[in-house]
């Protein structure tokens, strides 16, 4: 049976903060991926929720990305890479509407939605409707490709992130040949045809 030799830290080490920023990059890049990788897909940015007075208010986008985010400039900048890349966010088809996360998630910024990999949409329930998320050859970003079967043909269209959020007339039409008469939030992006 082997033994352990625990001692008290001396007084002058009591209560001294670790000094994390001196460990080596790749050695923080290793514990950044450890502390902000989610086993499970992370649906981002859940903004209701219930007080104790029963009223939902919004919660801050930040309060959603890792604690170590906001410790530091510093940890943060090194840190966001890590948990966008490293983790797959699932919008769900209730967060598919305005204001939802996918509409502030869709407005993250370049910088931000470069180092995106992985992005799901679970248990959509539109008839005909196939959303298929990929990332572009030069690792500029995200490309969604919004597939969906019209009455006469199979219409393939490319979604992309515009500034002004403004409906384009693809969109239009599908929305109008629609039992619903929406495809929820995909109306705020830009559809462009694919050739």
């Amino acid at each position: 049976m082997a033994r352990y030799n625990i001692r008290r830290p001396r007084a002058d080490q009591v209560g001294q903060p670790f000094p994390f920023l001196k460990l080596s990059g790749e050695l923080r890049n290793v514990i950044y991926k450890l502390v902000v990788t989610s086993s499970t897909p992370i649906e981002p940015l859940q903004t209701i929720r219930k007080t104790v007075m029963k009223l939902p208010i919004v919660e801050r986008p930040h309060e959603k990305q890792p604690a170590i985010t906001r410790v530091s400039r510093q940890l943060r900048s090194e840190a966001l890479p890590f948990y966008y890349s490293e983790n797959v966010f699932d919008f769900k088809p209730c967060s598919l509407s305005f204001g939802s996360p996918f509409f502030r998630f869709s407005n993250i910024g370049d910088e931000t939605l470069k180092h995106i990999r992985s992005v799901q949409f679970s248990r959509l329930r539109w008839p005909g409707l196939n959303i298929l998320v990929t990332i572009k050859p030069d690792n500029s970003g995200m490309k969604i490709t919004c597939e969906y079967w019209s009455s006469r043909e199979r219409d393939k269209l490319t979604v992309t992130r515009k500034q002004d959020m403004a409906m384009t007339e693809a969109l239009r039409e599908h929305v109008e040949t629609t039992e619903t008469g929406t495809v929820c939030g995909l109306h705020l992006l830009e559809i462009v045809r694919e050739t």
